[in-house]
């Protein structure tokens, strides 16, 4: 094939993608316009109580609700974070910018065939496909519908796993019996022992089994119900509390304040 002849193939693939693109935009504007009241699915978030997020190559995030508190159980068993939960779960209710129906149309061309990731509300089942390039609206599919809805409120579809978990040290509503420090309790009224009752960790990530960190310490949280246990790791951003598979990362300012003692090397940010 000549170099004239190759050029010509790829304006002519190019413009069929576009002929493509442009029917299937077509389809779209020519489309039922829903009512401000309309929404994708027939979901109300406070009825589910088992949520899924299935995406290709990436382990399954799995969530169950006992007694009104959501946790994951997949691909840790973690209390979940209420409000990246809650986003996802919100989904259903959102606003509908257009919709059609798929007769006679490939689901492929919108990036539903095979789908970017499936959704699961108890036993309904949300297709995400593409996002639409012209005004970046996302295609997604539920009860054999297409619709078109925004797509920037939809950062939590690709996060990791560890991204909802719960990033409170000690569980909301506990309450604290004993705080012990290497062995040393504090004193249940001081100022170190109820932080640990709210600290929230900035961030939480799988453990690095491999890091060779300075031990910082070790500490037990009696519940009335449970024993948690941290190992605290000095890092150059601060401190990891490792628990398990997990590590929750806070400040030095924020270790100090939960009466951790930190060297010279992360006390000051």
């Amino acid at each position: 094939m000549s170099t004239l002849q190759r050029r010509r193939w790829l304006v002519n693939l190019a413009l069929l993608a576009a002929v493509t693109l442009l029917s299937a935009m077509l389809l779209f504007e020519r489309g039922e316009a829903p009512s401000d009241e309309a929404s994708m699915a027939r979901v109300i978030p406070q009825d589910v109580e088992r949520f899924r997020i299935l995406r290709p190559d990436k382990k399954p995030l799995e969530f169950d609700k006992h007694n009104g508190v959501w946790r994951m159980t997949a691909p840790y068993q973690q209390r979940a974070d209420e409000n990246t939960l809650q986003r996802a779960l919100a989904m259903p209710e959102w606003r509908v910018h257009s919709r059609v129906q798929p007769a006679g149309l490939e689901l492929a061309d919108f990036g539903l065939s095979p789908p970017q990731a499936r959704l699961l509300f108890n036993e309904t089942e949300v297709l995400i496909g593409d996002m639409q390039p012209v005004n970046q609206l996302r295609y997604v599919m539920a009860g054999g519908t297409i619709y078109l809805i925004a797509a920037h409120h939809m950062a939590w579809l690709n996060a990791g796993g560890v991204s909802y978990i719960d990033r409170h040290l000690v569980p909301q509503g506990a309450a604290i019996e004993r705080v012990t420090l290497d062995g040393q309790a504090l004193e249940p009224q001081s100022s170190e022992a109820k932080q640990w009752q709210t600290i929230k960790a900035n961030w939480v990530s799988h453990a690095d089994r491999d890091a060779t960190d300075p031990l910082v310490g070790q500490i037990q949280i009696t519940l009335a119900d449970q024993t948690i246990t941290y190992t605290a790791l000095q890092r150059d951003t601060g401190i990891a509390l490792r628990k398990g598979e997990l590590e929750y990362h806070i400040t030095p300012s924020v270790a100090a304040a939960l009466g951790l003692a930190t060297t010279d090397a992360t006390s000051a940010e």
